[in-house]
């Protein structure tokens, strides 16, 4: 995020994490257990809120610390002098704290037979105009941008040309069985895995 002072700042930096005792490295263990739902059921919502009483205060605070900042709009005629009285209408052009969504690349490019026309034509016109950031659920993944590039490279390009700024995914990941690294590439770790069916 970026705060008012121009520098960026990331969300939930601290060892702590936003849902109370569970820390990124819980997290991160959870995921590779695959069993993330259960930790964060588990071990995070029933602590929310638990290290104070008034922690809606508290994110408020930060929030004026962080998110806002001081305007002052001077309104004066063509000579300079102050106009007393006048009305002002001020208009967001665009925000710089990233709201961001998870894209399906197949959606974008019109190759996702479970979508309707319709619901597709909707996401095409409301992602741009709620959203300034997104992040594609798989197609960057190493593994499958390698088996699709045509669709990861098209529905990059509708996501820039609307403005969007794009998160990408990591190259390497924790565990072979996510499906996210080529499986020339886990064979080359010297890691035992299953081929087939699009599997590790």
């Amino acid at each position: 995020m970026t705060n008012q002072n121009g520098k960026h700042e990331r969300a939930g930096s601290s060892e702590q994490g936003a849902l109370g005792t569970v820390t990124r490295r819980d997290y991160l263990r959870a995921v590779g257990g695959g069993s993330a739902i259960g930790a964060l059921t588990t071990a995070g919502v029933g602590t929310v809120g638990a290290q104070s009483d008034d922690w809606e205060a508290e994110a408020n605070e930060r929030i004026a610390e962080h998110r806002q900042g001081s305007l002052e709009v001077q309104v004066v005629d063509e000579s300079g002098q102050p106009v007393s009285g006048a009305d002002v209408d001020v208009e967001m052009r665009e925000h710089e704290f990233g709201w961001g969504t998870a894209l399906s690349a197949s959606t974008i490019t019109g190759d996702d037979d479970d979508i309707s026309a319709e619901d597709r034509q909707q996401l095409l016109e409301y992602v741009p105009e709620l959203f300034n950031t997104g992040v594609f659920g798989n197609i960057h993944k190493w593994r499958f941008f390698e088996n699709d590039q045509d669709v990861a490279d098209e529905a990059t390009a509708w996501a820039v040309e609307q403005g969007l700024r794009m998160r990408g995914h990591v190259c390497l990941w924790g565990n072979v069985d996510a499906w996210a690294v080529p499986g020339d590439v886990v064979d080359a770790m010297g890691v035992e895995h299953e081929s087939g069916d699009g599997n590790p």
